[in-house]
């Protein structure tokens, strides 16, 4: 193995250890990717935070979150897969069918 082949070897395998992403859905719809590091932080913000009820239009109260987003964890690869389906305009169908 020489020096280039042992550089890309070293740099395959860190982007092998690099972090994946954090999902976070809010609702049905609404659903976030955020980088491993920054998903956590939103994670302890949300352990801290509050929620607004408004059931009482005229007075609303300030309570305890009733229920947070859904977290899921978006491995590195999925993610890169994704994004250059999407990019490259490709069919998810046509892509599921290669695999």
């Amino acid at each position: 193995m020489n020096k280039n082949e042992r550089d890309v070897a070293v740099k395959e395998a860190k982007a092998a250890m690099q972090p994946g992403y954090i999902q976070i859905e809010f609702g049905y719809s609404t659903k976030y990717i955020f980088t491993h590091a920054a998903g956590i932080q939103v994670i302890e913000a949300f352990a801290k935070a509050e929620e607004v009820d408004g059931s009482d239009y005229k007075h609303p109260a300030i309570i305890p979150i009733a229920s947070g987003p859904t977290i899921t964890v978006l491995p590195r690869e999925k993610y890169i897969n994704m994004k250059v389906t999407h990019l490259l305009g490709l069919n998810k169908d046509e892509d599921d069918e290669e695999t």
